[in-house]
């Protein structure tokens, strides 16, 4: 799994102060496609941003001090989009564009604001960009070129690293971890919902230690959960579909991935 690497990665010695700059359609869009409740979207999304806020203050030591999300307006629409109030009470900046090509624009207007802060804002080192399944390639590569950091925090991303320039590929974050924890989870493909009670249940017992242990004889799951491993290793939880996908990229044998799984459950 590509993800923020908290050693030579990133090298900002004296300015921990980052901005979190939301593609809001793009991630919109995508949050209600994984959770298959578009009307709940918006508010997922907003749990995401303090979610991501979270993470980057405990993993990355850095301090978000602006939240930026894009929205945008087109002339078919009847009326304003609505943000959630949760959103804008939390402090988080809107900038509206106005276009037909909701999703194309706001990508413009985030790079240009990406742009304007670095320009304007010195002591802002790291940008995080939280998006659905867009990857800001030449952003990250305009924001490294101008010596700042850039993490695409992405719903969707590259699962090889063929997909992306070598100097990104550790730029690149799943959020999908953080969704499951701004309120809702995925079982064997199909998304639920989860409460932080129902979430406490599913750690691991008192002492860290499964309750049962068995061993895999199997070479191909062996080497399935090497992959697992190394890939998904730092979440608690894996989506399905993900998992698949890098199991077909990566098993050496032709064995179908779904039969692996089963045998692993």
């Amino acid at each position: 799994m590509m993800s923020f690497q908290s050693d030579d990665k990133m090298r900002i010695e004296d300015d921990r102060n980052a901005v979190i700059l939301i593609d809001y359609p793009n991630v919109r869009r995508v949050t209600g496609e994984l959770i298959g409740d578009p009307g709940l979207a918006g508010e997922i999304v907003h749990r995401l941003v303090e979610e991501l806020k979270g993470h980057a203050q405990r993993n990355m030591n850095l301090q978000v001090v602006r939240a930026i999300a894009i929205s945008a307006v087109s002339r078919t629409d009847s009326s304003p989009p609505v943000l959630q109030q949760s959103v804008l009470s939390e402090g988080v900046e809107v900038r509206f564009v106005y276009s037909d090509e909701k999703e194309h624009a706001s990508a413009v207007e985030l790079a240009l604001a990406a742009s304007e802060i670095v320009h304007s804002t010195a002591n802002i080192s790291a940008y995080l960009i939280l998006t659905g399944d867009k990857w800001y390639v030449p952003l990250a590569q305009h924001l490294k070129r101008n010596g700042r950091f850039a993490l695409v925090a992405s719903l969707e991303i590259p699962t090889a690293a063929d997909q992306v320039p070598a100097n990104l590929v550790d730029h690149f974050l799943n959020v999908r971890g953080l969704l499951q924890r701004a309120g809702r989870f995925e079982t064997n493909g199909a998304i639920t919902h989860a409460s932080p009670v129902e979430s406490a249940q599913e750690e691991l017992p008192e002492g860290g230690a499964p309750g049962d242990v068995f061993r895999i004889e199997d070479t191909i799951a062996h080497q399935a959960m090497q992959i697992i491993e190394q890939y998904f290793g730092q979440y608690k939880e894996v989506y399905l579909t993900p998992l698949l996908r890098k199991l077909t990229e990566l098993l050496e044998e032709e064995d179908e991935p779904k039969t692996v799984i089963n045998y692993l459950e």
